[in-house]
């Protein structure tokens, strides 16, 4: 069943997606938890994450988290996987994770500087008489 993707924008949108999702296929609660190897009724906690025993999908998705996509131009988008999967093949862009970035720049210069700055203190102690 192929879906329009959607650009996730916070966690009640996504968690209304993935019920909308699961009714669309006709998957009851305790359906999908035997599919994905949950606990019985972890569904249904999932589901409603503000109730008194609800649980959190993303605890990092408020709003500086979409704030901190939207400032690197990007977007966490929910779509089918095989339209993903042939995406990413057909795209000739540099995936993400393989950009030409060098992470902490001059960590490796400073390496070995850092390491002869470093002073141990020993501290001796007197026995008492």
């Amino acid at each position: 069943m192929a879906v329009r993707p959607v650009m996730i924008r916070n966690e009640d949108q996504f968690v209304q997606l993935m019920r909308g999702r699961r009714l669309a296929l006709g998957l009851g609660q305790a359906e999908l938890d035997d599919r994905i190897g949950w606990s019985p009724a972890y569904t249904s906690k999932v589901e409603a994450p503000h109730r008194r025993y609800g649980r959190r999908v993303f605890m990092f998705f408020t709003n500086l988290a979409d704030e901190w996509l939207e400032g690197l131009g990007l977007a966490l988008v929910l779509m089918d996987r095989r339209e993903a999967t042939k995406l990413c093949a057909e795209s000739e862009a540099t995936p993400i994770d393989q950009a030409n970035v060098t992470h902490y720049p001059n960590r490796e210069r400073d390496g070995g500087l850092l390491q002869s700055r470093t002073v141990r203190l020993t501290m001796t102690y007197r026995k008492a008489a």
